[in-house]
């Protein structure tokens, strides 16, 4: 018995049409650091857990492809690969929760600084407006609006900071 098999694009494409909402919905429940395991990822890890299937079920029992795609068998082993894979990569991620969730922040309202967002502050602007006591708040947004108007208002934030 031979233990390889390969599989063309056609036969991709069928497997996926097949099983690809299957895939999808298994992919979605996936959760625990979004970093790390975002929908688009867990559904690429999914295909290589979908074609370890293939490969598994061809190793267990010598069918070709074609023979898998007709066999109630084959159904059951790959959506149960899949859901394995589902809570392997779980329970990974659970137990390393603490560690991936301190190291990686994920703020849905971040934008890069070439955007020129206006109005939007993230957590260090609000303390420096926290810590800046002698300035008006107002001043300090409008210079956060307005980065150009800066120079004009040195003296102010060199006596907030004090190193006027």
């Amino acid at each position: 018995m031979n233990n390889i098999i390969t599989i063309d694009n056609t036969e991709w494409k069928q497997y996926t049409e097949r099983y690809e909402g299957l895939m999808w919905t298994v992919a979605r429940h996936i959760s625990g650091d979004r970093a790390i395991a975002d929908l688009e990822t867990n559904y690429a890890d999914l295909c290589v857990a979908a074609l370890d299937s293939i490969r598994g079920f061809h190793k267990k029992t010598g069918e070709s492809y074609a023979q898998m795609m007709g066999n109630v068998l084959f159904d059951k082993y790959t959506k149960t690969v899949l859901w394995n894979f589902k809570n392997k990569k779980g329970n990974y991620l659970k137990k390393r929760y603490a560690l991936n969730s301190s190291s990686v922040e994920f703020d849905p309202s971040y934008a890069p600084a070439d955007t020129k967002v206006v109005g939007s502050y993230n957590g260090y602007m609000e303390s420096l407006l926290d810590k800046c006591e002698k300035i008006p708040k107002d001043v300090l947004n409008s210079i956060c609006k307005n980065p150009d108007t800066i120079d004009d208002c040195m003296d102010l934030l060199d006596e907030c900071f004090g190193e006027g």
